[in-house]
């Protein structure tokens, strides 16, 4: 069945703020190792969730933000930005200072997913680090995939399926690499998959009967959606 995260009520203390300002702060000015031992430690220290460590996720994240420090310019910036939400939110969920949880993790698995796909095609795209990307990304993937799989149909068959899924997305990034469209189309599109993937783990839950409308209603969207990104989309890259 379904993991059933606690929810915790209460306002988010202040110490949350101060943790992710200063993690972002670091990242922005730091070496890469120092940021990293820093989430560590926030991570680690104090009271943490009885049903799931996220750290998988903590991995997951480590890895993509290793990866973003190898871009440079606007780009990094801008996605460096988004270190402050996935600080706040990981360290949150692991500290049991969010309402919502298994929601809220939904949303913390696309957004680190987003960060390294954008980060991912930008460097593919312009530099030669396309092999050392792909392995990246098995690895972001398969992490992710566990504590996604884990929050929807609970401990079984936990490794294999995440091995499944991430392989599957895997495969899935070489093909859209392929196509001669802008580095951020190209993310939206393995996003959109993503998004697809989760939503269909959710609904499968072990037990539960999925109405047959579910597969044409999500079709159509990821069909539509796709077909959508492809038209705005400047071919011939």
């Amino acid at each position: 069945m379904e993991l059933k995260l606690p929810s915790i009520s209460g306002a988010i203390p202040w110490s949350l703020v101060i943790k992710a300002v200063a993690a972002t702060a670091v990242w922005f000015w730091m070496p890469w190792w120092v940021f990293a031992a820093l989430i560590i430690i926030f991570f680690y220290q104090g009271v943490s969730d009885p049903d799931l460590s996220y750290n998988r996720t903590l991995y997951a994240f480590l890895a993509t933000t290793f990866w973003l420090s190898f871009a440079a310019g606007a780009a990094a910036e801008v996605l460096g930005a988004l270190i402050l939400a996935e600080v706040m939110i990981i360290i949150g969920l692991r500290h049991l200072r969010w309402l919502k949880k298994a929601l809220l993790y939904r949303f913390l698995s696309a957004l680190i997913w987003l960060t390294f796909l954008a980060t991912f095609f930008w460097l593919t795209s312009f530099t030669g680090y396309v092999w050392y990307g792909f392995v990246t990304l098995a690895v972001v993937a398969y992490f992710i995939a566990r504590d996604l799989i884990r929050v929807a149909v609970g401990r079984e068959q936990e490794k294999f399926l995440a091995a499944v899924l991430s392989f599957i997305l895997v495969e899935m990034a070489w093909a859209v690499f392929l196509l001669p469209i802008e580095p951020i189309n190209k993310a939206a599109i393995m996003l959109l998959v993503f998004l697809v993937a989760q939503e269909y783990l959710i609904r499968s839950e072990t037990g539960r009967k999925i109405a047959p409308t579910f597969y044409l209603t999500i079709t159509s969207i990821f069909v539509l959606v796709f077909l959508v990104i492809l038209f705005v989309s400047s071919w011939g890259m």
